[in-house]
């Protein structure tokens, strides 16, 4: 160890950041809640602007699911098992972004649903519910997780259960896992062999005590932030180490940044430890982990590093083609973006900050949040800081913390 990093270590503070609950877990709560009749205490979930228009989609308030994907396609699948015949609207951003695999799934199942504009993605118009006697459905979840989660979900309420048959790799796998475990812990049995899930008929019932845990996904860019400003450690409270949600991989892929992750009886620790720096170059496989691009991105970056992205397609499928909007992001710091099959290598060995960097935000909140790391290298104007609101709306509250 060097004498300037100890140096660092010995000036080290602790910052506690309060993140926000798992949008993921919120949604899945919303919609067992939705599909049991239920009243579900909003105290228990997050406040992000995802979980606000699931609320109000499902309560009736609006018919437009703006740019949340996850909200609007669990809602057509919930629209269609209660035959509620209207057209769901949704902004710009989310008629970009395909649903035609869960149409086809939910056709298989009786639903019949007209595309309003453009063939393959939202808005859709639901001319009829789903028939509630058929027994099996074949569904691709090799695009989106969402598509397969929306089928398991109103699965219990079929007159005999329901199989399903999966086709190709599902992607995002640990989010299916969370589906499947929130369904079991609210009533419901299922058995899943290989490529098949069979969900028995069943109700949803209530639990008083579960509450959405912690978010890993908003706790990726304090990682971040650890790997680059490496004179502060950051506490988390109430962030589960042994959650199921997808980004848990966060402990696994900072600490090649040399973040160290330690749990005790409070919470959760993180801090630089220049020993566990890994080798260089690096590589991320992000197919079950697509949130983590742009936190990972951005650190390879800040540092002035290499790396490979391994399983990169369906990034170009989010709210933005994050692989293009951090690349035009970036395009003044002499990095290069090499697109290898679908992996993409990151090489920021000659980069350069200039004396104040723009950034769009492309209305991605992780975008965002990934490129207010920059906030260590250089000024930094974000064209929509408000983006965050999709899921950390206390982001720069927070972000503020580091000084």
């Amino acid at each position: 160890m060097t004498r300037l990093e100890k140096i660092l270590i010995e000036t080290k503070k602790q910052v506690s950041i309060d993140l926000p609950k798992s949008k993921s877990e919120s949604i899945r709560l919303l919609m067992i809640y939705g599909l049991a009749e239920l009243q579900l205490d909003s105290e228990r979930l997050s406040e992000s602007n995802d979980t606000v228009v699931f609320r109000n989609l499902l309560l009736q308030k609006t018919n437009n699911g703006e740019d949340a994907g996850t909200p609007y396609r669990f809602y057509l699948a919930f629209c269609c098992l209660r035959n509620i015949q209207k057209t769901i609207d949704c902004y710009e951003g989310l008629k970009k972004r395909p649903i035609k695999d869960l149409v086809d799934a939910l056709r298989q199942l009786g639903a019949k649903i007209t595309y309003t504009e453009k063939e393959g993605f939202p808005p859709l118009r639901i001319e009829e519910g789903i028939d509630k006697s058929k027994k099996s459905v074949n569904i691709k979840s090799d695009i989106s997780s969402q598509y397969l989660s929306a089928i398991l979900l109103i699965a219990p309420y079929f007159e005999n259960g329901l199989h399903i048959y999966v086709e190709g790799v599902a992607v995002s796998k640990p989010y299916i896992d969370i589906t499947l475990n929130l369904m079991h812990r609210y009533g419901i049995q299922y058995q899943k062999i290989e490529e098949t899930i069979e969900v028995k008929k069943g109700q949803y019932r209530a639990s008083e005590t579960f509450m959405a845990e912690s978010d890993w996904s908003s706790a990726a860019f304090f990682y971040a932030a650890c790997a680059v400003n490496q004179k502060v450690s950051y506490f988390f409270n109430k962030l589960n180490i042994k959650s199921l949600q997808a980004d848990t991989i966060t402990i696994a892929y900072f600490r090649h940044f040399g973040v160290n992750t330690i749990e005790n009886d409070k919470g959760i620790t993180i801090e630089y430890d220049a020993e566990l720096y890994g080798i260089q170059p690096l590589a991320f496989d992000v197919k079950n982990c697509p949130d983590m691009f742009p936190a990972l991105c951005a650190t390879v970056i800040a540092l002035g590093k290499k790396a490979i992205f391994i399983n990169t397609e369906n990034l170009r499928l989010k709210e933005c083609d994050r692989i293009l909007a951090m690349q035009e992001n970036t395009a003044t710091l002499k990095i290069d973006f090499i697109k290898e099959n679908n992996n993409i290598v990151v090489d920021a060995t000659n980069v350069e900050f200039p004396d104040c960097l723009s950034i769009k935000s492309f209305d991605d909140h992780r975008i965002v949040m990934a490129c207010s790391l920059f906030a260590y290298k250089t000024t930094v104007a974000i064209d929509d800081g408000e983006a965050v609101k999709k899921s950390f709306p206390e982001y720069w509250k927070e972000f503020e913390k580091n000084g």
